[in-house]
């Protein structure tokens, strides 16, 4: 059952400061003495090293280069020691990482510095700090005095679990909540028409569909590409999937924008008129069944895609999955 917070989060209005809610969230619930102890004895265990009891938290302190980490770990005397970087699915800032890095390194003492992700980004999360620091393996790893690690939320959860204390239990209920939803672990599936049509009240919903949906239609062996927003007269949320072939790169998007005319739908697949091999995925989307589906608009190819009503989360992405799939092995036929 989907509490207070959950129901909340599928709100765009809401859910567009869902990580900074979770974030402070857990600062919050480690105000509570015993949930400091375990979280602490967690990261111990994480890095392999000790960390004091009397850590104090704070979020979101200014460093001296004006950097923010969401949440740090630091000694009465204003020395911070833990420095953790929170996400959702948001991507990593450009050189956010290695700012906290440089700070931890200036103390003389031991430190770590904290990827807090789902557990669905973790291969996401430590290919991208391996590549800042030219790390091998997955963690943890040191840098001088600083340990590095990748945490999950749902860990946290899981530890935060053993905290024999009811208000706090009921506060951890609540963020557990609010975070499945935002990570769409939860999602109430669609049940009429109007939901559709008013897809925008609920904007995160479908958003969190589509990276859901994008992840599974990405290679394992492929990186998967952030998603983002084009701002243009009719705002596109997508993500893109690409291939190379032949040394070109030729790719398509799946996102949400606001339907074309004579379609109810808000996901849309879209062949970017710049595309590698543009041409000749027009030509056999074209002479093909879903020639009769082809929307052009902007020089692009734009198909609508639909998600079936009163279906479970997993029923719903593999439907757009099937979707997607049956437009694409049309769409490279020609290299078959």
């Amino acid at each position: 059952m989907i509490k207070l917070m959950g129901h909340l989060a599928n709100f765009a209005s809401f859910s567009k400061q869902g990580e900074f809610l979770c974030t402070q969230s857990l600062f919050y619930l480690l105000k509570d003495a015993d949930a400091k102890t375990v979280f602490s004895s967690f990261l111990e265990g994480v890095i392999g090293s000790s960390i004091s009891r009397k850590l104090l938290w704070r979020t979101e302190h200014r460093q001296s280069d004006g950097c923010r980490p969401d949440i740090e770990g630091y000694h009465e005397n204003g020395i911070s020691v833990i420095k953790i970087e929170a996400k959702l699915d948001a991507k990593f800032g450009k050189r956010q990482l290695k700012s906290y890095m440089s700070e931890l390194l200036i103390q003389n003492i031991p430190c770590c510095l904290i990827a807090l992700i789902p557990q669905n980004r973790r291969k996401e999360a430590i290919d991208y700090i391996s590549s800042q620091f030219s790390f091998q393996g997955e963690g943890p790893w040191q840098v001088q005095n600083t340990s590095v690690a990748v945490i999950t939320w749902e860990e946290v959860f899981q530890i935060f679990e053993t905290v024999k204390n009811q208000e706090f239990s009921a506060d951890l209920v609540q963020l557990c909540s609010l975070y499945r939803v935002l990570n769409g672990d939860d999602m109430e599936p669609l049940t009429t028409d109007e939901e559709v049509l008013l897809w925008r009240e609920k904007e995160r919903w479908w958003e969190k569909l589509i990276d859901l949906t994008t992840r599974k239609l990405t290679s394992p062996v492929e990186k998967i590409l952030p998603m983002s927003t084009e701002k243009t007269a009719e705002p596109y949320c997508r993500r893109y999937i690409c291939r190379n072939i032949n040394e070109v790169e030729s790719c398509y998007s799946v996102g949400t924008r606001d339907p074309f005319q004579n379609y109810r739908t808000p996901i849309w697949l879209r062949f970017h008129k710049r595309t590698g091999y543009f041409a000749e995925i027009s030509e056999q989307l074209i002479q093909s069944s879903y020639g009769l589906k082809v929307v052009r608009s902007g020089k692009h190819i734009w198909y609508p895609l639909e998600v079936p009503q009163n279906a479970s989360r997993e029923v719903m992405i593999n439907s757009l999955v099937m979707q997607v799939k049956d437009i694409i092995s049309v769409a490279y036929r020609f290299h078959a």
